[in-house]
């Protein structure tokens, strides 16, 4: 629902139609985007910085005002209803539609597809949109972010002119339950069948601590060395040692309550038995055998505070 609502935002509003909101968008040459996570939806848009003022008045118009038109919600689940579809024969998409699922409860935010299942898209209504945008969109749960050539006066006073008056009576909290149920306690390996697969996708996950918790820059360095970076062991492992992928990494989905680390990657379809055996072997090394060293650290750091002052090249960043 999260998902679905906040793409139908930019379909249409109490001034514009979704032809007329797009063309105001384009004018100013932009789009707008959204992304939505476990724990937050993401408007942005990124345009020259003498429209930065029309663009904070277009966004500020899609959350305030939107008419969630039927037609239009029709079109847009066809669109979504065909990409999941279309997912089914993409083994890394249905990977990740997956794998939350594996150790988090699927009735939980955690656990459930972020873009929902075909089932869930067929069967919700108007009604269901409107009550989800009333729930989730509101001032009291909005943070504003505005970077370029301006100036906090000019930020806060455009502010205040486009969304000084917005009303809204959001039940949402800030933040969600500290902790989904149904984390999965014990090792398991779940295999999806795809015949012909030129490749195998290898997703390897489990909970770790909240993006909160005081071991967080220990754990992020841990993981730079682990297999965030290309000098990292399980790259090292599977493709330069072994050649059985381009690429293999591990990565941690932050969230406020239990985050998810998984690693893995795409290796060939006749290695892929002895690649899941490397990746498990490669969790058991660092955490008994093999702990991170002293010369890991010290690379992880140099390539952590190497690449920061390139994440600040574009006002995107």
């Amino acid at each position: 629902m999260a998902s679905f609502t906040s793409q139908m935002l930019e379909e249409g509003t109490s001034t514009r139609s979704s032809q007329e909101i797009a063309a105001a968008f384009e004018f100013i040459g932009t789009r707008v985007s959204t992304d939505v996570r476990r724990e937050f939806t993401l408007l942005a848009t990124e345009t020259l910085s003498k429209h930065w003022p029309t663009a904070l008045e277009l966004v500020g118009e899609l959350v305030k005002s939107p008419t969630f038109p039927g037609h239009e919600l029709e079109r847009v689940r066809l669109e979504h209803l065909t990409d999941l579809r279309r997912g089914k024969d993409d083994p890394t998409v249905v990977a990740e539609f997956v794998m939350a699922g594996l150790v988090f409860s699927q009735n939980t935010g955690y656990g459930h597809p972020v873009h929902g299942t075909e089932a869930g898209l067929g069967s919700l209504t108007r009604d269901d949109v409107l009550d989800q945008f009333r729930r989730a969109y509101g001032p009291a749960g909005t943070t504003l972010m505005v970077a370029g050539d301006v100036t906090l006066a000019d930020v806060v006073e455009k502010a205040e002119a486009v969304l000084g008056g917005w009303k809204a009576e959001s039940t949402l909290a800030n933040t969600p339950d500290a902790t989904p149920d149904g984390i999965a306690t014990s090792t398991t390996i779940y295999l999806v069948d795809r015949p012909g697969a030129a490749q195998s996708v290898i997703r390897a996950l489990h909970t770790t601590i909240p993006r909160h918790h005081p071991d967080y820059f220990g754990l992020f360095l841990l993981n730079s060395a682990f297999g965030g970076q290309f000098t990292a062991r399980l790259n090292q492992n599977l493709r330069q040692d072994k050649g059985y992928s381009y690429g293999y990494h591990s990565m941690i989905q932050w969230h406020q309550g239990p985050s998810l680390l998984f690693a893995g990657g795409s290796v060939q379809t006749a290695v892929t038995k002895e690649s899941v055996e490397e990746t498990l072997r490669e969790f058991n090394d660092v955490h008994h055998v093999r702990p991170i060293s002293q010369q890991e650290l010290d690379a992880a750091k140099a390539g952590t505070l190497q690449g920061y002052p390139g994440s600040f090249e574009r006002p995107g960043q």
